[in-house]
């Protein structure tokens, strides 16, 4: 999983890089691992890109950099890595140099079956295209362009009409030439991207909370969508109705990624629909304690951060006091779910929350209901659930928002191999057994489909392989 954003601006804006900070910053919680930008003059194009968190690589030494070349156009990404692992050769942007000069491209989302990719495009080529066996998906996507846009007059609205024709997958992406961006999303919009304007900018990201404080006409870039903005004089081309720039056709049947709206985006953000999400988990929360009350509950807690809107929908609904039980130290950077080093993750998922002692007193003895967004691989729950009973809690009941992960994703989120999943080929009970817990229930899929129905979202156009093992974007 990763985060996308940019600005277009029709003169000079050497406020531009400080935005991008900003904003890229509000993005974080998609990806730890790198951040780069890619910027123009309209005339130059320059890339800053490194490992580690935004404030680390855009330092302010960094930003003062790029506002001295007057940018017009600028595009960044941070990134997580859900294939190639962390290479620095994957860190985004990615760029060429052409003869007409340098482009770059931004990428949220993953191309299924690369290899095979790869071995056509050399193979279309006539091996022209120098794409080796360690190249990402991202080098792929910029790649396939550059040469399509060689056989279409280096027109790249046609090369990337042409690309989204022949390629499936998983991508919300930009592409940065001189004077122009190109932004555009899969036929399916598994992965979320959107656009605004202010006084004359045009402004992109992945999620609406980076776009809050630039306008409050924030609109989805459609499915299939292909929108070329460039400064033209003293305005910018064009911010008008977008759906008039959807030049591939969207799927019937769509694709959106459902568990961005149960855990990867921020509360704060919507992805795919007209709520926030942090309302979406607050009705998943409710609907758990319909479904599965616990009797006899003395209170509820989440585990911090992305389990705690369904822990006060389900507390509200069963009307139970909520208490925080786990501190969240955020100087262990990062997500502990999407570490991409498996080791780091077992370590990190014991470090990272702590059992506040004063909270105790209040457990000792207690029926506690527990409350987490999903399970990936039970790392952290197991550990929590046994640090509360060994402190004295009688029973601890866990609620999960979700239903339970049986199959890998192949469009973006870390999860390569079935394996890993502690749901996979294991019963709910065989897994309560596992975790310790005194009971244990997921949300099953009819409940997730009723909640989006009553916030007007149809489960059916959303990718459910993670809960289903049936992939509705063509993984050949």
């Amino acid at each position: 999983m990763c985060g996308i954003l940019g600005a277009i601006s029709a003169k000079p804006e050497p406020l531009l890089p400080e935005w991008l900070f900003f904003n890229l910053s509000h993005l974080q919680h998609r990806g730890q691992e790198s951040a780069g930008t890619a910027y123009s003059d309209g005339k130059q194009l320059w890339i800053e890109k490194g490992e580690g968190l935004v404030s680390h690589v855009l330092t302010e030494d960094k930003i003062r950099k790029i506002g001295n070349y007057n940018p017009k156009l600028i595009i960044g990404q941070i990134r997580y890595s859900t294939s190639k692992g962390t290479s620095s050769r994957n860190i985004q942007p990615q760029w060429l140099d052409t003869l007409q000069g340098r482009i770059a491209l931004v990428h949220n989302g993953n191309i299924p079956n690369l290899e095979e990719k790869k071995i056509e495009l050399r193979r279309e080529s006539n091996w022209q295209v120098d794409i080796d066996d360690e190249a990402n998906d991202s080098e792929f996507i910029l790649k396939k362009i550059f040469f399509l846009m060689t056989l279409n007059g280096n027109n790249a609205s046609k090369a990337i009409g042409e690309f989204m024709a022949t390629t499936n997958g998983s991508y919300s992406a930009a592409l940065l030439t001189k004077n122009s961006v190109h932004i555009f999303r899969d036929p399916w919009g598994n992965r979320p991207l959107f656009i605004s304007s202010k006084n004359g900018l045009i402004f992109f990201a992945s999620e609406t909370c980076a776009l809050e404080d630039c306008s409050d006409k924030i609109k989805e870039v459609p499915s299939g969508g292909i929108i070329k903005i460039e400064p033209l004089g003293d305005i910018v081309r064009p911010f008008v109705d977008i759906e008039n720039y959807q030049t591939i056709k969207a799927r019937p049947r769509l694709a959106h990624c459902v568990f961005e709206k149960i855990y990867f985006a921020r509360p704060d953000s919507r992805t795919f629909g007209k709520e926030q999400e942090g309302n979406f988990r607050f009705r998943l929360g409710q609907k758990m304690a319909e479904l599965f009350p616990v009797h006899g509950a003395d209170f509820v807690s989440g585990i911090p951060e992305s389990g705690r809107p369904a822990a006060v929908g389900f507390a509200f609904q069963s009307k139970l006091p909520v208490m925080d039980i786990f501190s969240r130290n955020p100087f262990i950077l990062g997500r502990t779910f999407i570490n991409p080093n498996p080791g780091k993750r077992s370590e990190y998922s014991k470090k990272k929350y702590h059992l506040m002692k004063w909270v105790l007193k209040y457990a000792k003895n207690k029926n506690l209901v527990i409350v987490d967004d999903s399970i990936v691989r039970g790392n952290t729950l197991k550990g929590k659930v046994a640090q509360l009973l060994k402190a004295g809690a009688k029973e601890v009941h866990l609620r999960i928002s979700s239903p339970s992960m049986i199959s890998q994703c192949f469009y973006g989120i870390d999860l390569p191999t079935k394996e890993e999943l502690i749901a996979f080929n294991k019963s709910e009970e065989e897994v309560r057994e596992w975790l310790g817990a005194t009971s244990l229930k997921y949300l099953p899929i009819e409940a997730l489909r009723e909640v989006m129905k009553e916030g007007e979202e149809d489960l059916s156009n959303f990718c459910q392989g993670c809960f289903t093992g049936e992939y509705p974007i063509p993984l050949q």
